[in-house]
């Protein structure tokens, strides 16, 4: 895959999650990138979903930890297909509800 479709990737889904932030208030773009500060520096599961500043959530084929502003979390997929840096990992989405 070209870089820039990348790019374009990483700016569609961050445009989705804006948008989530926005629908439940939570401040849009400055707040996106605080929490996505504290979810994306946890390395494990236990420890992502364990975050009490932000609701985070495991994405478990790529191995990252993302923010999550759907409520509830488990549903994330629903409103936001590209939750994940993977796309096809979206269905497997890691909350707290049902931990890792």
């Amino acid at each position: 895959m070209p870089l820039s479709s990348g790019l374009v990737d990483v700016r569609r889904r961050r445009l989705n999650l804006d948008s989530e932030m926005e629908r439940i208030g939570s401040g849009g773009n400055d707040t996106f990138d605080e929490w996505l500060k504290i979810c994306w520096r946890k390395q494990e599961c236990g420890s992502c979903l364990g975050t009490r500043e932000v609701v985070c959530s495991w994405c478990p084929a790529s191995g990252t930890c993302i923010p999550n502003p759907s409520h509830p979390a488990l549903f994330a997929p629903f409103s936001n297909p590209d939750i994940c840096p993977l796309w096809s990992e979206r269905w497997e989405l890691r909350t707290s509800a049902l931990g890792c």
